[in-house]
């Protein structure tokens, strides 16, 4: 969770679209298809969080996915239990009749019924929404950011070849033939020129013959 600071609106909004979709009559036999809503609903949150971070996985979809379904497990549970509080009456057999002993049962059976619909919902959709988070992860995958463009042919180095000397246009290649190091007209390093004395004359002034 390296972005977790990232997950609050994301998590909610992902949360609460899947668990208004899921309460809506009719609407909410989506639901029927894999856990539709959920599966939209993790889909969004894991979306939201790629466009800020850019770096969700595999993994950490997973783990939006996870906390987006238990939002809107939650949030289904409350409808669900509100939604019992006030048409509970209607739906608990001798209640109408005024019998007691009828009325009771069919609370505690309501409410046990009721319970485990929320805990069914909280593992339903918690599990859904993982899976959902998962598969957003791989449909929105971080985007590449190299200057190279992602994927295309960049430039190669050159290889040794024929080309240019690495001094430039006018210079000799490394190890080649070029000027000698005195210019242009000085003989080589060791090869046969004028003595060190210049003009012909022999070491130490004496007669080119000898004496």
């Amino acid at each position: 969770m390296k972005d977790k600071q990232h997950y609050l609106v994301p998590v909610l909004a992902g949360g609460v679209l899947a668990a208004v979709l899921s309460a809506i009559p009719i609407v909410n036999y989506c639901n029927l298809i894999f856990c539709m809503w959920m599966l939209l609903g993790a889909g969004l949150a894991v979306k939201l969080v790629q466009d800020k971070t850019n770096t969700v996985d595999g993994k950490e979809g997973a783990m939006i996915g996870l906390l987006t379904g238990l939002v809107t497990g939650g949030l289904f549970a409350v409808l669900y239990l509100l939604m019992f509080l006030i048409f509970g009456a209607a739906m608990i057999p001798g209640a109408a009749a005024g019998e007691v002993e009828g009325a009771l049962g069919g609370t505690v059976m309501m409410l046990v019924i009721t319970v485990g619909s929320c805990f069914v919902a909280l593992f339903a959709f918690g599990g859904f929404g993982a899976l959902g988070g998962l598969l957003a992860s791989m449909i929105f995958p971080p985007k590449n950011d190299d200057a190279g463009g992602g994927g295309g042919f960049a430039q190669a180095p050159s290889a040794p070849g024929f080309g240019q000397p690495p001094g430039g246009p006018g210079a000799p290649p490394a190890g080649g033939f070029g000027p000698p190091p005195g210019g242009p007209g000085a003989p080589p390093a060791g090869g046969f020129g004028q003595p060190p004395s210049g003009g012909g004359q022999p070491p130490g002034g004496g007669s080119p013959w000898g004496q």
